[in-house]
């Protein structure tokens, strides 16, 4: 099981330009809800695409240490290291128009599924993601 469950705060922003230019040469993106958030929607995509690096950083950032982040993405290559043939968001939450809480499966036919589930929040017009947990088993995700 990868379950790496964080306290985090950095704005979205910082790594979009990085994110948009994976999304543009990303083969993957993932099933949308009608009210999704472009900035969180360019994270999944690229997460799906199986580039552990930018959307980790991009939700990370500094309130991770480096070899957190390294050591999840390693993980990540070694067990999926081409990534996800599909990608859907299942569960999208909006306690305001300010918060959004999500559940995101991705995974191939045939074999176990991977749930990325977040919280995020729009803070001075930037999305940051407050926690993340990635993980193959639904009940490791908290108010599910």
């Amino acid at each position: 099981m990868i379950n790496l469950n964080r306290s985090i705060r950095v704005s979205l922003f910082s790594c979009l330009a990085a994110a948009s230019m994976t999304l543009a040469a990303s083969a993957q993106s993932c099933v949308e809800l009608t009210d999704s958030v472009p900035e969180l929607e360019i994270a999944k995509s690229s997460f799906a695409d199986g580039d552990y690096g930018s959307p980790i950083e991009f939700m990370a950032g500094l309130s991770a240490s480096e070899s957190e982040i390294e050591g999840f993405r390693g993980q990540m290559l070694e067990t999926y290291p081409n990534g996800f043939e599909f990608c859907e968001t299942v569960i999208s939450r909006s306690l305001s128009s300010k918060f959004r809480e999500e559940v995101i499966v991705l995974g191939e036919p045939g074999k176990e599924v991977v749930y990325l589930h977040w919280q995020a929040a729009n803070f001075h017009d930037e999305w940051i993601v407050l926690s993340f947990v990635v993980t193959t088993n639904f009940l490791d995700i908290e108010g599910f």
